[in-house]
């Protein structure tokens, strides 16, 4: 929950206090010189499409910095995806106080979690990959954590952050600006150049670490549902997580399913956490076909990533799916419409997107912003102007990206 911009002054006042009483630099400053950073904390606390992106940056970060301690704060539902990442030491996370939380509660919890990140050895550098508004306060827990060099996206990026966030800047000793529509993998590239100076290696591709035996798990759940070993299959993300506006209408899931089937003949597997069951469930009974199977709830996320990683293809909306198909490498078609699709698109060579920008959308100025938290229609008409034809275009020409 957003603390309010009342709120976030008392956060200011509290941070502007502690820089002082801890004696931490304050104030715009140069970036610490390489050899000087022993300890990082980067903050990546979006959700888990986010995190999977900020792969990228934590490989560049690792190769600017070789010898570092360095320490990533996620939230706890993304602890499963990076837990396994080479590039980091450390990953620790951190919940926002639900919305049931007192207005104090939130203002003294990321605090608390900076001051444990202090006891724990504080940092050198702290870094908040969010170009957002800051709404976890990771700018207070990075100056709690006595962070002597706190790099973050300048409040000023776009207006409704400047004027809800007032005073967050002061927290850093870098500010950083960057376009709205620049790519989030990109941005990351725009902040690490900020602190380390022109780098002259592409970006990194996006990464996933399956931890464990998550691998042969998903072999066997792949073989359970009657799939051969060598069978090419495609898999179907069937929902947008949390946001409706991000969903495609489930009929159109149906009847893309079934055209699948009639041409390709491939198994269909759909993919998604337990929440996404219900609506497989649908899919199937509306289906009726014994080729098209649902894993919804049956794997853990490193798992439901090796499924899609032997997957032939990956379609889905803008989702923590879409993002893992990326980082695996799996040819893949993404819907979007109520989420901005130069920022958020997967990363990846073999990835191809479906996209309606209507002039309500959040790509459309002057209200760039990430994605849309309210629909002016009844249902998002972005995702409803989305046909299955339109989908299946992209497989009308065989390419890396869509050949299955």
């Amino acid at each position: 929950m957003e603390l309010n911009p009342f709120k976030n002054k008392l956060a200011v006042f509290a941070a502007r206090s502690w820089i002082k009483l801890a004696g931490l630099p304050s104030g715009e400053a140069s970036p610490p010189l390489a050899h000087d950073v022993k300890s990082i904390v980067v903050f990546q606390l979006g959700e888990l499409g986010s995190v999977i992106m900020a792969s990228s940056f934590l490989a560049d970060l690792r190769s600017v910095y070789p010898q570092a301690t360095i320490t990533l704060v996620v939230k706890s539902s993304a602890v499963a995806a990076i837990d396994a990442c080479p590039y980091v030491n450390h990953v620790v996370s951190y919940d926002t106080p639900g919305p049931r939380a007192s207005w104090f509660a939130q203002l003294v919890s990321p605090i608390r979690f900076g001051r444990k990140l202090a006891k724990a050895g504080g940092s050198d550098l702290s870094i908040n990959l969010r170009w957002d508004k800051d709404a976890a306060h990771a700018a207070v827990m990075a100056v709690f954590a006595k962070a002597r060099h706190r790099v973050a996206f300048s409040e000023n990026v776009y207006a409704e952050k400047a004027r809800e966030y007032k005073g967050f800047d002061s927290l850093s000793t870098l500010t950083v600006s960057c376009e709205p529509t620049v790519h989030e993998v990109e941005k990351g590239r725009v902040l690490l150049e900020a602190i380390a100076g022109p780098i002259q290696t592409p970006i990194a591709p996006l990464e996933f670490w399956s931890a464990g035996n998550s691998a042969k798990l998903a072999a066997i759940a792949i073989a359970n549902l009657g799939v051969g070993l060598d069978e090419p299959y495609i898999t179907v993300c069937p929902s947008a997580g949390r946001s409706r506006l991000k969903a495609w209408p489930t009929p159109r899931f149906i009847k893309l399913i079934q055209e699948l089937r009639s041409r390709y003949k491939s198994p269909v597997v759909l993919v998604g956490s337990a929440d996404d069951a219900p609506i497989a469930d649908e899919i199937l009974a509306a289906v009726a076909d014994h080729g098209v199977t649902s894993l919804c709830g049956k794997t853990t996320i490193g798992e439901s990533a090796e499924v899609v990683r032997g997957a032939k293809l990956f379609i889905g909306c803008d989702s923590g799916l879409s993002h893992i198909a990326a980082a695996v490498g799996t040819p893949q078609i993404t819907l979007f419409g109520s989420s901005c699709s130069h920022r958020f698109h997967p990363w990846s060579p073999v990835a191809q997107t479906v996209v309606v920008e209507l002039p309500c959308g959040p790509c459309a100025p002057p209200h760039t912003r990430d994605r849309c938290v309210n629909c002016i229609y009844p249902t998002p008409r972005c995702m409803e102007t989305i046909s299955v034809a339109d989908v299946l275009h992209q497989l009308a020409f065989p390419s890396q990206a869509t050949s299955i």
